[in-house]
């Protein structure tokens, strides 16, 4: 079993009727094969990426929102994710990294043998499955991009054709990927230099590939001393995704929210209440904020609302959903997570 066909091509079906000295041995293997050939990042070809972008561009915006919700496609993330390897290696909280985990050989093989387990129709030792399950195994915590087809629906509904769009977090490009899908000027600011250097490579790689080619420029610095660089009721729409204080820790450089406030009135009183503001100033009037924030540990949903002063006011409250893990559904109606958008449009004085 050295081969890549016989490691990556087992399904969990066969695997799981094989003796258990066999099952045990074909685990070994797979923990040796993957030690050689290194941690399973996301690899596209050239013809690999005109299909994610193909699938992006014809990707109905209408049918990914429904009423208040976004409905769950993935469609483009794979594309968004291979410009960001980084992304494997941040922790959240106390959590270990995907990457940690891959590099313990126990644990390693503890995670090949579960997605054998879990997922009998699958290739459990095959790259997409040890990436789904590197990503919530055991003491294992993944961090997630946002959904560039959602990304794209909201662009869509809350931006003109020949808009201006301001992404004061950009992280890994979900929000720029679906901008670029789009006949809209995208602007991201980021403070982690692996996040920008993968955003502007995305931007040199992709944005001869859309229909439109895409205006897309990227800043290195936080968000809370750019923006106040940029003038005002200069953007059509504000749309971001800002870090929750401290869960996720994308990097260690400096103007990082979490180690520039390390208390959470200290994050909320000079990042996410001045990120709020400054947005009201940056948007025309009748433009949109359109903010993600996280609905767990911390009461976000609730700080974003008391923060939003006018002439900024609430004008939807969506839900965005996320696909549980099989093996982590309680029932068929558990299939999904979701996490709180808020709508803000900016009122005509």
């Amino acid at each position: 079993m050295n081969c890549t066909h016989s490691i990556e091509g087992v399904k969990g079906s066969d695997w799981l009727i094989w003796p258990k000295p066999r099952q045990r041995r074909f685990v070994l293997a797979a923990v040796r094969h993957w030690r050689a050939k290194g941690f399973p990042y996301y690899r596209l070809t050239d013809s690999e990426i005109d299909r994610e972008v193909a699938g992006l561009v014809v990707a109905h915006c209408d049918s990914l929102l429904r009423g208040t919700t976004i409905i769950s496609s993935t469609t483009g993330l794979r594309l968004a994710n291979f410009f960001h390897p980084q992304m494997w290696h941040v922790r959240c909280t106390k959590y270990c990294s995907p990457y940690d985990t891959f590099q313990d050989d126990a644990k390693l093989a503890a995670a090949i043998e579960r997605a054998l387990t879990i997922w009998p129709d699958r290739c459990g030792a095959g790259a997409s499955c040890l990436r789904r399950i590197l990503k919530s195994f055991s003491n294992t915590v993944g961090v997630s991009n946002f959904r560039p087809s959602a990304a794209k629906a909201l662009i869509s509904r809350y931006c003109a054709p020949g808009g201006r769009v301001l992404d004061f977090c950009a992280g890994y490009g979900g929000r720029l990927l679906g901008s670029m899908a789009l006949n809209r000027s995208y602007l991201g600011i980021d403070c982690a230099l692996e996040q920008v250097q993968g955003l502007r490579k995305m931007v040199r790689v992709l944005r001869h590939r859309f229909p439109y080619t895409a205006t897309a420029r990227i800043i290195h610095g936080a968000a809370e001393d750019e923006m106040r660089k940029l003038p005002s009721s200069a953007f059509d729409l504000v749309f971001s995704s800002p870090p929750y204080f401290n869960r996720e820790k994308y990097s260690l450089d400096q103007g990082q929210s979490f180690l520039r406030y390390p208390d959470v009135d200290l994050w909320r009183r000079c990042f996410l209440g001045p990120l709020i503001s400054e947005s009201s100033r940056l948007l025309k009037e009748g433009g949109y904020l359109v903010i993600n924030v996280h609905n767990r540990h911390e009461p976000l949903p609730r700080t974003v609302r008391q923060c939003a002063k006018p002439p900024l006011q609430l004008r939807r409250h969506l839900q965005m959903q996320l696909a549980r893990l099989p093996y982590k559904r309680k029932s068929f109606s558990d299939a999904f997570k979701t996490e709180p958008i808020l709508v803000f449009t900016k009122l005509v004085s």
